[in-house]
């Protein structure tokens, strides 16, 4: 009977490239988010499309580096958590790798105040629109409305001024 083999420890040459590549991802993405940020305070909405389409691959491939270093640190002995990367930059790790590190998790932190700051910016500008489609709302149902609910012009408003155009 054949028993299976355990995966061999990680290198710490193999935690360092993954490092460098997250530290990379999450680079741009902080740059994206950036950019997120400027477009939403210009109210240059159009251009938000372009930008979500941009930040989703780069979801995708933080989400995967971060699932094989969780996966490098178990088969290394160590918990997948960030105590676990810390033990193994202790055991292991060099100088860079710990540099490293620290420059990941202050990107990190920055990509969530960014986000959370954007998350802001995207309510304040929904509650603004909401609040103005309200308003139209209501003076189309008191009569005094140019548009009907479904965006065409009415026939007659009561106002010379209005009916006129």
């Amino acid at each position: 009977m054949a028993t299976a083999t355990p995966p061999a420890a990680a290198t710490p040459g193999e935690f360092a490239t993954l490092l460098s590549q997250e530290e990379s991802a999450i680079g741009q993405f902080v740059t994206l988010l950036q950019q997120e940020q400027a477009a939403l305070t210009a109210g240059q909405v159009d251009s938000l499309d372009a930008l979500v389409a941009a930040k989703t691959p780069l979801v995708q491939q933080l989400n995967r580096i971060a699932d094989e270093r969780r996966y490098l640190l178990q088969v290394a002995g160590f918990t997948n958590d960030r105590a676990g990367f810390h033990g193994y930059l202790e055991a292991h790790g060099t100088a860079e790798m710990r540099a490293a590190w620290e420059r990941l998790q202050s990107l990190a932190h920055q990509a969530q105040e960014l986000n959370g700051l954007n998350g802001q910016l995207i309510s304040q500008r929904l509650q603004g629109a909401s609040g103005a489609l309200q308003v139209l709302l209501q003076r189309h149902q008191a009569g005094s409305g140019v548009y009907g609910p479904d965006g065409q012009k009415q026939a007659g408003t009561g106002s010379r001024l209005i009916d006129s155009v």
